[in-house]
């Protein structure tokens, strides 16, 4: 035994190393599932961005709340490039019951989409974007506090799992409609961790066309890992880049030289031409210009 500086006996302990002894038919799974996985890892697009400009303690300054403003973020990047909102899922806690767990939010309002329309409007003022982004804010508060609460939309997949299976496979149209389709459809699926021991989590996407977006907003900065399969991955991290600061410019009533889905374009053949990635690292200064910026003039 050991003693430590606090007088406790610690035990020794010897590693060895643990030889396994594998049948051949669970060698050859392995082998199998290895070569799997070693397909599956090519395609799937995986982008990084580590946004040092401000995080939680300039967004709750402003009496928003730091997962909210990034969900409206979120919103407004991909209409930039895309010109369109689409079914956004975020992971919601309904820790507060017992054996609780996730419940299913849908990020997409008719605040956040009023601000994503309006947002490169060239005759809208800092305040006035300043004031949709709060609403949109607001509003998707509202949403997560109806998921937690335990009134949010899981248990209708439960029903419809329960109709298939008891009620002779006869599902109600509430079920199987044009708006289940469109529900069940997750273009935009998002996860907010908070544990401040990581740097950076994500996922994949759980549609073919979509994208996952694993994010954590830390006091003085934010990081995203964004995946799809191939879709324009960096360009929405671009677009993010610039949502973010643009948001910042207008809560602090400046004018923001707003960066539209023409300029995103131009941007796009400009990689293409040189073959090279936009930098999408946080080591840009909050008051420089990003590229976007630069290429406009």
């Amino acid at each position: 035994k050991k003693s430590t500086s606090f007088g406790m006996a610690l035990e020794e302990h010897v590693w060895h190393k643990i030889e396994w002894v594998l049948e051949e038919d669970t060698l050859s799974a392995l082998l199998k599932a290895e070569a799997r996985l070693g397909d599956a890892i090519p395609q799937v697009d995986l982008q990084v961005l580590e946004y040092a400009g401000y995080g939680k303690n300039f967004i709750t300054s402003n009496k928003i709340s730091p997962d909210a403003y990034v969900q409206v973020a979120f919103q407004v990047a991909y209409h930039r490039v895309y010109r369109e909102s689409v079914n956004t899922y975020e992971t919601l806690m309904t820790k507060r019951f017992f054996h609780g767990r996730t419940e299913a939010g849908f990020s997409v309002t008719k605040e956040s989409i009023a601000l994503a329309k309006s947002f490169d409007a060239a005759d809208m003022s800092p305040d006035s974007l300043a004031e949709l982004i709060r609403r949109a804010a607001d509003a998707h508060v509202a949403v997560v506090k109806l998921g937690s609460d335990g009134r949010g939309i899981r248990h209708m997949y439960a029903m419809r799992c329960l109709a298939e299976r008891e009620a002779g496979g006869h599902i109600p149209e509430a079920l199987r409609g044009n708006g289940w389709k469109t529900l069940s459809r997750i273009l935009l699926s998002t996860s907010n961790c908070g544990n401040p021991a990581l740097r950076m989590f994500g996922f994949g996407p759980v549609e073919q066309d979509g994208f996952g977006i694993g994010y954590i907003v830390k006091d003085d900065n934010m990081g995203f890992c964004a995946t799809s399969n191939h879709r324009q991955t960096a360009r929405l991290m671009e677009a993010l880049h610039s949502t973010l600061s643009d948001m910042h410019d207008s809560l602090i009533g400046h004018g923001v030289g707003r960066v539209g889905a023409n300029v995103l374009r131009l941007n796009l053949s400009k990689w293409a031409s040189d073959g090279k990635s936009p930098t999408l690292g946080g080591d840009r200064p909050l008051n420089m210009p990003s590229p976007l910026h630069a290429m406009r003039r």
